[in-house]
């Protein structure tokens, strides 16, 4: 068998692996949850944090502004039931992200999986009280430490070559983006200084007309009827006819042009 690389490979979170979860965001403190091995993974020094009470005080080590409440650790604790060890799987598994692939060929234990990087190793295995195995095969791995430091098998047929996957980074970036605040439902605010107006808004008073909706809302009052709203047409008209008559009005008590101008020179 070849030896790999782990820098051919693009990496994905797989359907074994927990991102976030109702209320916590894990990729924001750089760990993920394995389901399988029932442990949490750190991104950062890509290693298992056991015991997973250590979680907040592991991630403020590599994240110094961070600091997670312990109820944080307690309530993925309970949630996925992780331990003080891990859950070593049976058969060969997809690999574990955030920790990477051993990258020369291993000999595992046809009976344990349980993995060796030269064949003496897994022949003193075999021979030893601990294991009943009698054949062995060879195949790629990755280092979980955990008790006793072992290493699973994996596969990696399915894994995805860089030079096969077009990512394009710009999306990918704004993806990433959370807005703190969605200002589309914000109800929209009167400054207590209204001097800080534009002089549209400071002399028309619009905004004591929109005070309280939202943007949102707003664009809602504004937009194109669709065909299904039968009214929207005869709403249409009924404008069109109050601004054509306000016409004189506005033009009557709004001036407009240099005599605008100079009656706002202060002499």
């Amino acid at each position: 068998m070849p030896k790999i690389s782990n820098d051919d490979y693009h990496r994905e979170p797989d359907a074994l692996t927990i991102v976030s979860t109702d209320g916590i965001d894990l990729v924001n403190l750089n760990i993920v949850i394995h389901t399988v091995l029932k442990v949490v993974v750190c991104l950062s020094c890509h290693q298992p944090i056991l015991p997973p009470s250590k979680i907040p005080e592991h991630v403020h080590t590599h994240i110094h502004e961070i600091h997670p409440n312990q109820t944080v650790a307690d309530t993925l604790i309970e949630r996925f039931s992780l331990g003080d060890t891990i859950c070593y799987p049976p058969d060969p598994i997809y690999p574990v992200f955030g920790i990477p692939l051993l990258e020369d060929p291993h000999y595992f234990c046809d009976e344990c999986h349980c993995g060796y990087h030269r064949r003496t190793g897994v022949q003193t295995h075999q021979t030893s009280d601990r294991c009943n195995g009698k054949s062995f095969h060879k195949g790629y791995g990755q280092l979980i430490p955990g008790s006793n430091r072992r290493i699973i098998q994996v596969e990696i047929g399915n894994l995805k070559k860089k030079e096969d996957v077009n990512i394009d980074h710009a999306q990918w970036f704004r993806q990433g983006i959370t807005p703190s605040r969605d200002y589309s439902k914000i109800p929209v605010p009167i400054p207590e200084n209204r001097s800080n107006l534009s002089s549209f808004f400071y002399r028309d008073g619009w905004l004591e007309q929109v005070k309280g909706y939202t943007p949102e809302d707003l664009y809602e009052a504004r937009r194109l009827h669709e065909d299904n709203e039968k009214h929207g047409q005869a709403l249409r008209k009924a404008a069109h006819r109050y601004i054509n008559s306000i016409q004189d009005k506005i033009q009557a008590n709004v001036v407009f042009g240099l005599l605008k101008d100079i009656g706002s020179v202060d002499l």
